[in-house]
This record gives C-alpha cells, structure tokens and sequence, in this order.
C-alpha cells in the first residue's frame, strides 16, 4: 500500500511539474503574441509616418481605419476620440479630401449617427461622384434612416460601377428587407 501511495504522489507531483510548464509556456506565448499584434505594429508605423510627414493624408485615413479596427476587436470606444482628433487635423491639411468625409461617414455610421453620415458621405460624392464605394455608404445611410427607395438607388449605382462582393451583398440585404428571397440568393450567388 506504501508503495502504491508512493507512486500517486510521484505521478501526481509530476502532472503538476508538468502542468505548471505548460501554463508558463501559454502565458509567456500570450505575451509575446501581444507585444508582436501586427495591428499595434501597423498602428505604430503610421504614427510615425504622420509625424515624420504631417502632410500624407492618405496616412491619416489608413490610421483612423486601423483604430477603427481596434474598437472592432476590443470593444474599446475610446478609439472613437483618437479617429475624431486623426480626421480634423488632415481636414486642416485638406478640407477638400472627399476620403477624409468618407472616413467621418463610416465613423459616424458606426455611431449609429445615421444622418450625420449622409450627410458626409454627400460632401464626399459632390467631391468624388465616380468613387463607387460612396454609394454603398450612402446606401447605408439611407437603409438606417429608413429611405428605402433612396437606398436601393444608391446600392445600385454601387453595384453598376462595381460590381463586387460588397455591392451585391448590399443588394442582397435590401432584397431580404423587402421580402425578395430568391432575389437575395440571386444576388449572394452573384457576389
């Protein structure tokens, strides 16, 4: 009995030894995911590019989407400050930006700030009315605020100028609302 007893403790002294390395491998592992986030990484890049060339709009837009994609993953809407502060300091730089008025759109849309979008996203299209993906925005807008009619227009000319996984799934999804099944299925088939 002695020795058997003497074995249980054996083994059971070695699962813990075991254990115990196991869950210091996760955490260092954790740790070093972390610190290696390719989004952190890209997060940091673009900082430093605006503070090394304050005038690359283009960098502005790329990190307010990046933060965005922060506020996605994380829940954490204090990102939303950080995305304002980025988009009013490149519309000093360039009031005229219709990219900078689409980012505010989908910023706003995300907020649930559904005319304050439209209306962005239409200083957006006065700008730049061949940029078909303004539409799908606009479209959008309107879906939530109700316009259905003016929605399946806008989600049309999307789907007119470009044809793609985006602009069809926006016409599938108004298909649905309206009651259109086959429609939809069309549509996803088609995207």
């Amino acid at each position: 009995m002695k020795k058997q007893t003497l074995y249980i403790l054996i083994f059971g002294l070695a699962i813990l030894i075991i254990g115990g390395v196991f869950v210091m491998t996760l955490v260092r592992d954790s740790k070093t995911s972390q610190s290696q986030n390719p989004l952190d990484t890209k997060i940091v890049e673009l900082t430093n590019t605006i503070q090394s060339d304050p005038q690359k709009i283009d960098s502005y837009i790329q990190l307010s989407g990046l933060y965005a994609q922060k506020i996605r993953e994380t829940g954490d809407s204090s990102y939303y400050i950080k995305i304002d502060e980025l988009l009013a300091e490149a519309l000093k730089i360039d009031p005229n930006n219709a990219e900078i008025f689409a980012a505010q759109a989908r910023l706003s849309l995300g907020r649930h700030q559904f005319k304050e979008a439209k209306g962005l996203i239409e200083k957006s299209l006065a700008i730049n009315p061949a940029e078909d993906s303004y539409y799908g925005i606009l479209g959008d807008a309107e879906l939530e605020l109700g316009n259905y009619p003016e929605a399946v227009n806008a989600y049309q000319k999307e789907v007119n100028m470009n044809p793609n996984f985006s602009a069809f799934s926006r016409i599938a999804y108004i298909r649905e609302l309206y009651g259109d099944i086959p429609g939809a299925i069309v549509a996803m088939d088609n995207a």
